[in-house]
């Protein structure tokens, strides 16, 4: 089985987040804001949720 969640890095270029997994660097989604980015990767991976460092959050300013 899967996990459910999906440990994730975030990387900041000009206006736009990409999203990669953290365990096999894929590349997994990309958007401009916290919408973007929660509309992309829920399309790509339903049911999974997803974690990233809170510093990485904090940095791509998509801490709710």
């Amino acid at each position: 089985e899967k996990k459910s969640l999906i440990q994730i890095t975030i990387e900041q270029h000009g206006e736009v987040f990409y999203i990669y997994n953290k365990e096999d660097k894929t590349f997994m989604a990309q958007g401009k804001n916290k919408k973007e980015l929660e509309g992309a990767l829920s399309a790509r991976f339903p049911g999974k949720k997803f974690a990233a460092s809170e510093e990485e959050l904090q940095k791509a300013g998509l801490m709710s």
